[in-house]
């Protein structure tokens, strides 16, 4: 009866064993498999061919390693679902062209095995490299930073690897080096036979995969591109040893000839002046294979259609080219057109991969004389087709959505590095990609809204008198609130608005607000100090608030603080407002501050004025309240139903923030009222009152109100029309503010 149980109930999905899915599984991983192992083939062919022919089915062993080893890395260090990775044709375009260097040496070719021992030297320590700074990269998690690099740069540096890799195609099927300067050799008397055949495949592969959008579509491309080669072999009567002798086939291997043919003991063999010699060169490839790999994982996380962590994905391939390095081979990293081809050949599973690394390393164990029956012609198209895939994409495919300044961009880094070299090309895009920054930086306005004292003022409610003589003085200020980083592009757009408002009015304060200021350079710095002066001269002072730390360490840099350069500081906005206030305040006369208690009658008196209201028919229903200095009114969260008229004192209405840190809202002496919206509306307190000195108030509750109202409802109608007006008058400041900083 158990096991009839047993039997009833079902297995969890991950027990079940589901053939279809198991299918579906393998015939993607034999697709995958079947471009990833010509890719390999391709790229391991143009990097070690140029340490001679004979060498080329060594590269091929390293080239399918790497692959299988860097497959098998992100598909168990990676978060991606189906992830591909393999080695790639971008940094192979550049050790290719250093790896030439080493074909043309005639030292190396005096020693046997030293050529092909340098390039795998070559090939490995610039895999090593890549792998670390991945694996640096992830664990710093700098991974977004691949966003800050100009896209027509990145664009003029693909263009050009499309262009080496084009050249490298055409190296491929001749069997020599060939470059923009020896190009005519490859033209010469065997051009129909060895070059011809690979172009026009290379151009029908690019228009296939352009036209057609099964996976199964560049497998059987080249598939049947060899089995044409044999055929053409057939009919014409010659055969295989006549066509092998005129290098029109790859050299094959016997037994363990691609199995790690590089190790330790042929350290001894590499020149290593010839490497060094290639050093500078080679170190641009960590950065555009992190480039490059950061841009494909961003594209297959928009595929897989959620969040992806760049950072781990960084490292899973940087493990993998470690050990890749460690054997010599090339550098890999994500595929986004084999993931695609996963998910659309099959399920996108991570079965699918490890079975498709299977089927590599099968073809590295085994396939090692299979690889000698492959046309150069085939093989040196598909590097040529990579190639042309990079030139049509940005020369073509791109040209509409960049502008004439980004296409510029794209063709001038490309022809440095079809004319000079791929260093020369990097140079000029780290160039181009500072101006672009300038350019595009020095456009952003550095002001982000200006205000004057009419807009802008302290948190601190004045009677009627003190709003009078503000009012009058109002355009004695200008605030600037500023953003961004500052150099001296544009602090000197700062000064040219300063200017402008010196020409047309009499300004008392500069105010600066730094809180959005990211930093400031030493330019920016000595723009400020020339700010300082123009307002000495123009009769005005400079203010800054709210100086972030990287400014106030910028000025610690300088061996001086802001006080000394001339500019002094407030710690908000807010704070040196009121300073101006109190001090335009002081020269018209007026207290500018609160009353002591004493006179708390003539406060309500005051407040009162201001209502249109009898103080005998509401005075009756107001309660009088002492405050101590510090004492709490109401905090944040309490239950309302009171109104309070500041009679004398000082109050300020503080904001408790999410840190704990408690921002000012308002301030407010005799005259004033606090808690009107909590009277009219019983929410909670949105915040807490503070005596900022001994305080009289005089509080009017709801039930003193609901009395009133039936007492006297005229008075009580008063009091509603009173707070109405009230809260009319501040809503309008408000809008005026708001049209100020959205100016």
């Amino acid at each position: 009866m158990t096991s009839e149980l047993a039997r009833a109930q079902p297995r969890p999905r991950a027990l079940r064993f589901r053939p279809a899915a198991l299918l579906a599984d393998v015939g993607a991983a034999v697709v995958v498999a079947a471009v990833a192992f010509t890719i390999a083939v391709s790229v391991g062919t143009l990097v070690f061919g140029a340490a001679g022919p004979e060498h080329a089915t060594k590269g091929i062993g390293l080239a399918l390693a790497s692959c299988f080893v860097v497959m098998v890395a992100v598909a168990f260090l990676g978060s991606i679902r189906g992830a591909v990775a393999a080695t790639q044709d971008t940094p192979a375009a550049v050790v290719a062209g250093a790896a030439a260097a080493v074909g043309t040496s005639g030292a190396l070719a005096a020693v046997p095995d030293a050529a092909f021992a340098t390039v795998a030297a070559l090939s490995g320590l610039t895999t090593l490299a890549t792998g670390l700074t991945f694996i640096v990269v992830g664990w710093l998690r700098l991974g977004a930073l691949v966003r800050f690099l100009p896209y027509p740069v990145m664009g003029g540096f693909l263009a050009g690897t499309g262009w080496l890799l084009l050249l490298g195609g055409v190296s491929v099927m001749t069997g020599r080096h060939v470059d923009l300067r020896h190009l005519g050799a490859a033209f010469g008397p065997g051009w129909a036979y060895e070059v011809a055949p690979g172009l026009a495949l290379a151009v029908a592969l690019l228009l296939l995969v352009q036209r057609v959008r099964s996976p199964y579509a560049f497998p059987l491309a080249v598939a049947t591109s060899v089995v044409a080669f044999y055929l053409v072999l057939l009919v014409s009567g010659a055969d295989l040893s006549t066509w092998r002798a005129a290098g029109l086939l790859l050299e094959g291997a016997s037994g363990r000839g691609m199995v790690l043919p590089f190790g330790p003991g042929q350290l001894v063999h590499v020149d290593w002046s010839v490497l060094a010699a290639q050093s500078t060169a080679l170190a641009t490839v960590p950065v555009l294979a992190l480039v490059a790999t950061l841009l494909n994982i961003t594209a297959a996380e928009l595929r897989a259609g959620g969040r992806v962590d760049l950072d781990r994905q960084v490292r899973a391939a940087g493990f993998g080219n470690l050990v890749a390095g460690a054997m010599g081979g090339l550098v890999g990293y994500h595929v986004v057109s084999l993931t695609e081809l996963n998910r659309r050949a099959g399920r996108g599973s991570r079965t699918s991969v490890l079975i498709a690394a299977a089927l590599v390393l099968a073809a590295l164990l085994f396939g090692g004389e299979a690889v000698g029956y492959l046309p150069r012609a085939v093989v040196g198209a598909v590097v040529s087709f990579l190639g042309l895939g990079f030139l049509y994409d940005w020369l073509v495919g791109e040209r509409r959505r960049l502008t004439r300044l980004e296409y510029a961009i794209v063709a001038a880094i490309l022809l440095v590095i079809a004319l000079v070299g791929f260093l020369q090309g990097v140079a000029l895009g780290l160039v181009l990609t500072v101006l672009l920054f300038v350019v595009s930086y020095g456009r952003v306005d550095p002001v982000r809204y200006d205000a004057s004292g009419a807009e802008l003022r302290s948190r601190v409610r004045r009677s009627p008198a003190e709003e009078a003589a503000l009012a009058a003085a109002a355009d004695g200020l200008l605030v600037l609130q500023l953003q961004g980083f500052l150099f001296f592009g544009t602090t000197a757009r700062v000064l040219d608005r300063a200017e402008a408002a010196w020409r047309e009015r009499r300004l008392d304060t500069v105010l600066l607000d730094l809180s959005r200021v990211t930093g400031v350079d030493a330019s920016g710095l000595m723009a400020l100090r020339t700010l300082a002066r123009r307002s000495e001269t123009n009769g005005s002072r400079l203010w800054l608030a709210a100086v972030p730390a990287p400014v106030a360490a910028a000025l610690a840099r300088a061996g001086q603080d802001a006080e000394a350069a001339g500019l002094r500081t407030f710690p908000s906005v807010d704070a040196a407002l009121e300073e101006r206030e109190s001090g335009l305040l002081a020269e018209a006369g007026l207290p500018g501050d609160a009353g002591a208690p004493s006179g708390d009658e003539a406060g309500l008196a005051e407040a009162l004025a201001g209502s249109g209201l009898e103080r005998a028919a509401v005075e009756r229903y107001l309660e009088r309240v002492e405050l101590a200095a510090g004492e709490r009114l109401f905090e944040q969260g309490d239950e309302a139903g009171a109104l309070y008229l500041v009679a004398a004192g000082r109050l300020s209405t503080l904001r408790v923030l999410a840190g704990g840190e408690a921002e000012r809202l308002e301030t407010m002496g005799p005259g004033h009222a606090v808690g009107e919206v909590g009277l009219l509306t019983g929410a909670a307190r949105g915040a807490t009152v503070r005596a900022d000195a001994p305080t009289v108030v005089y509080r009017l509750t709801t039930e003193a109100l609901a009395r009133m109202y039936r007492d006297d409802p005229r008075a009580a109608a008063g009091v509603y029309g009173w707070l109405a007006r009230r809260m009319a008058g501040r809503i309008g400041h408000l809008v005026t503010t708001v049209d100020a900083l959205r100016r």
